[in-house]
């Protein structure tokens, strides 16, 4: 009985190393299939316009910096929808919806359901482990923290795509990630029944 406990217990190991390896083999082909469609819809857009507008890095960095600051404020909402066909797609602040993968709107997910606050009116940070827990529950799947900040900087690639404020999603070594989502007002006033 003791050999079969044994061996139990090595293919239950064995079962979640592959499980592991598999989560993370589909991440880097998720972030390998991004890179090449980037790359392929810059070498369209050039060979057809033959003169592409390129900013200068200075313009370029101060553009940034403005967007930076702007996403400081947060936005007001952040919309999800999901098909049946486990596509998705999400609209910042009532503007134009656009498409994400199945992973990227789980992280939206995550990111827009908290019910603290941080002191600068925004959803409050998640740490990288909470975060990562969270998508491997709703995944059922093991997540990294690496995974977490690859989904981070994706989505920040898939908003500035979609031609918004990419620094909405913001990631700090230090407090881990979060949307740059304005909490609701809590309503103070007293409510007088008469």
């Amino acid at each position: 009985m003791s050999d079969v406990r044994d061996r139990l217990k090595a293919l239950r190991c064995a079962v979640t190393r592959l499980a592991k390896q598999a989560a993370d083999a589909e991440e880097r082909l998720d972030a390998i299939a991004f890179e090449l469609a980037q790359m392929e819809q810059s070498l369209t857009g050039e060979s057809a316009a033959r003169t592409p507008r390129r900013d200068s890095l200075l313009a370029t960095i101060q553009r940034d910096e403005l967007l930076r600051r702007m996403a400081e404020a947060g936005v007001g909402s952040i919309d999800l929808k999901r098909f049946a066909n486990d596509s998705a797609a999400v609209r910042v602040g009532g503007g134009k919806w656009f498409a994400v993968t199945a992973r990227l709107a789980d992280l939206v997910t995550v990111l827009s359901r908290h019910s603290e606050s941080a002191e600068d009116g925004l959803v409050a940070w998640r740490s990288l482990n909470a975060v990562a827990a969270l998508l491997s529950t709703k995944s059922g799947r093991l997540v990294s923290k690496h995974a977490v900040v690859q989904l981070a900087w994706r989505l920040r690639a898939r908003l500035r795509a979609a031609g918004e404020n990419p620094f909405l999603v913001q990631v700090s070594r230090r407090n881990g990630v979060r949307l740059a989502l304005r909490m609701p007002a809590k309503d103070t006033r007293d409510h007088d029944p008469l």
